[in-house]
C-alpha cells in the first residue's frame, strides 16, 4: 500500500498521482491513497510525517518513504519494500581495481549508489588470504584487475562458480595476462587485442570506443533499446566446442565496420586483413555452469553397525543452482565517467540482476536522471566565446546602425 501525504495546494501532487495510477494499472497489488496532513493529524503523528509531500510505501513489515515525485524514486521504493532478502554484491580489490568508494572519473561510486537504490548491499572483498566466500555473497564483481589474480584466488572463484556462485568479470586490454587460460576452462576466449570501431565517430567518440546498438537475444538484452559504449575494449569470444556443463552465449557485438587490432605495438591502428580479425567483434558474453552435485550425509548412519549383507542406498545429491558468469572486455564503461553515457549503466544493472537471479528487476529499471554536460576543448570554448560574445553582438550593432542610417537618409 502507498500513503501519499500531500496538501491540496502541493504542486507535486498531480505528478505523483499520475505516476501511481500508471503503477496501479500495471500491477493490481499496488493500492494508494492521498492524505491531507491538515485534515488527518492522527495519521501525521502515527507515521511521523515532518514534510509535506512525503509518500510512504508499505509491504508487510517493510516500509520506505520518499519526498520526491519521480519515477526513479517510486520504483526504488517499491523494490526496497518488496525484496524478501537483501542481496550482497562484493567488489574484488587487491589487483589495481578502481574503488567503489572513489567519486572521481575512474571510480565506481555511481555503480555502488545505483545498486543500493535497487536494494543491493555493496561491499569490498579481498581473496588473497581466503579460501571461501562470505555466506551472504550473492555476486562477485571483478572490476578491471590490472595485475593477475593469485592461483589460490582463481581456485577459490572456480570452486565458487561450480558450487552455484555468480561472478561478473570486466577485463581490460593488455592487463592480467594470466586470466585468458582461466577463462578458457569456463568457455571464453580472450585474445590480446584491441577493438577498433570506425562507426564510433558518428556518435562523437574515437575509434577506440566501440559502440554496440544491436544485441544478441538474451534475457539481459531482450528489452534493451539503448546503445552502449566501451572505451578501450578487448574481444570476448566463445570456446568451441564448449566445455562440458557450460552453456555460453554472446551478449554484445560491435558493428561490421570494426575489427580486432592484434598489432598492439603499432602507434596507429590500421586494419590488416592478414593479421587483424574483421568485425563484428564480440565484447561481452555470459554462461551458466552446471553446479557440482553435493551428496548429503546421513548423520544417523554408523558405518560400524552396517552388516555385510545389507544393501546401502546411495545418498541423494543435494540440488544446487547452476553457476552464472559474465565476462566483459572492458571495465571503463561502468566507471563514473561513462556510467550515465547512453545505456552503459542500464546494461551493467541488467547483467547484475540476471547474475543474481533478480530477473524481474531487468524490466522495471528506473529512469535515472543525471546532469547533462558538454565537454569542450579550449579551442572550441574560445570559438563559442568569440561567436556569442563578440561576433553576434557586433553584427547586431552593424545591422542596427545600417537601419538607422537608412531611415535618417529618407
Amino acid at each position: 500500500t502507498v500513503k501519499a501525504f500531500f496538501r491540496e495546494g502541493n504542486y507535486g501532487r498531480g505528478q505523483m498521482e499520475d505516476l501511481l495510477k500508471i503503477y496501479a494499472y500495471h500491477s493490481p497489488k499496488i493500492k494508494f491513497e492521498f492524505i491531507d496532513p491538515d485534515k488527518n493529524p492522527g495519521l501525521v503523528k502515527r507515521y511521523e510525517i515532518a514534510q509535506d509531500g512525503t509518500t510512504i510505501f508499505e509491504c508487510g513489515d517493510e516500509e520506505n518513504r520518499i519526498t520526491a515525485s519521480t519515477e526513479e524514486d517510486i520504483t526504488n521504493a517499491i523494490i526496497k519494500v518488496t525484496r524478501e532478502k537483501k542481496k550482497t554484491v562484493y567488489f574484488l580489490e587487491g589487483h589495481g581495481e578502481a574503488s567503489i568508494e572513489e567519486s572521481g572519473d575512474d571510480g565506481y561510486s555511481f555503480a555502488k549508489d545505483e545498486l543500493g537504490k535497487m536494494g543491493y548491499e555493496v561491499k569490498k572483498i579481498s581473496l588473497a588470504l581466503s579460501e571461501s566466500f562470505p555466506q551472504d555473497c550473492s555476486l562477485l564483481v571483478v572490476p578491471g584487475p590490472k595485475k593477475d589474480l593469485l592461483p589460490n584466488e582463481l581456485d577459490t572463484i572456480s570452486r565458487y562458480l561450480k558450487g552455484g556462485g555468480r561472478v561478473f568479470f570486466m577485463v581490460d586490454p593488455e592487463t592480467a595476462p594470466g586470466l585468458p587460460p582461466f577463462f578458457a576452462g569456463l568457455g571464453f576466449k580472450l585474445e590480446n587485442d584491441l577493438v577498433v570501431d570506425t562507426i564510433s565517430r558518428l556518435f562523437g567518440g574515437d575509434y577506440f570506443m566501440p559502440v554496440v546498438s544491436d544485441y544478441e537475444d538474451h534475457e539481459i538484452t531482450r528489452k534493451f533499446r539503448y546503445a552502449s559504449f566501451f572505451p578501450y575494449a578487448r574481444s570476448v569470444e566463445l570456446v568451441e566446442p564448449k566445455p562440458e556443463g557450460v552453456n555460453s552465449n554472446i551478449l554484445a557485438k560491435t558493428s561490421p565496420n570494426s575489427w580486432a587490432e592484434r598489432q598492439l605495438e603499432l602507434k596507429t591502428a590500421k586494419y590488416d586483413k592478414d593479421k587483424d580479425r574483421p568485425g563484428p567483434i564480440s565484447i561481452a558474453a555470459v554462461a551458466t555452469i552446471k553446479a557440482e552435485e553435493l551428496k548429503k550425509e546421513d548423520p544417523a548412519a554408523k558405518p560400524e553397525e552396517t552388516k555385510p549383507e545389507e544393501k546401502i542406498e546411495p545418498a541423494s545429491p543435494a540440488v544446487r543452482p547452476d553457476g552464472r558468469i559474465a565476462v566483459f572486455g572492458d571495465s571503463d564503461f561502468v566507471s563514473n565517467r561513462y556510467y550515465n553515457l547512453s545505456g552503459n549503466g542500464n546494461l551493467f544493472l541488467n547483467t547484475v540482476n540476471w547474475l543474481s537471479e533478480e530477473s524481474d528487476l531487468i524490466s522495471i529499471q528506473p529512469k535515472t536522471s543525471s546532469p547533462r554536460t558538454i565537454q569542450l576543448t579550449p579551442s572550441q570554448g574560445r570559438l563559442i566565446f568569440f561567436v556569442s560574445v563578440i561576433i553576434l553582438p557586433l553584427l547586431l550593432l552593424v545591422l542596427g546602425l545600417s537601419v538607422w542610417l537608412r531611415r535618417r537618409s529618407l
